[in-house]
């Protein structure tokens, strides 16, 4: 059974991913577990944010809108932390799919943006890679080039 682990998944490329997962998932008639790394917020636990913020109404693939339910409810489940300070549950073994796709994308060009761009899409991003350094089969990561910080001319 294949292990996966998805940062982000409130957020728009994020929740995507977690939809073709599981629709794969049903397509193909297989089983796997699903970890969604969630943070909570000060009113909102992280499977209340899943569940308001991706299983909503106006947002759930018709594709899925069938049988979505039953396999959160299976496959899914939510890890509350954030990606620099979280606990991958020993059960999850050590060979998972890791879909890393968390990250600011605060556009601003402020020193606050600056200061969250660099915490968020950098420094913890490190910290989250060695949490799971020694746990991982694949990974995916997604960012930006403000993941850098302000680098002027091309980037290679």
């Amino acid at each position: 059974m294949n292990t996966v682990l998805i940062t982000g998944v409130t957020g728009n490329i994020g929740s995507h991913v977690l939809y073709e997962l599981l629709f794969d998932l049903y397509i193909k008639k297989e089983e796997a577990i699903i970890y969604l790394l969630i943070r909570k917020q000060p009113k909102k636990s992280a499977k209340q944010r899943l569940l308001e913020e991706v299983f909503t109404k106006q947002l759930i693939p018709e594709k899925i809108a069938s049988f979505y339910k039953s396999y959160v409810e299976t496959y899914v489940h939510v890890i509350e932390g954030e990606i620099n300070n979280f606990v991958i549950p020993k059960e999850a073994g050590n060979k998972i799919t890791v879909y890393h796709l968390a990250a600011s994308v605060n556009l601003s060009n402020t020193e606050k943006a600056k200061n969250e761009i660099t915490n968020i899409n950098y420094h913890n991003t490190q910290a989250f890679f060695e949490i799971i350094k020694t746990r991982i089969k694949k990974l995916v990561f997604v960012s930006t080039a403000f993941s850098r910080g302000e680098i002027e001319g091309e980037i290679t």
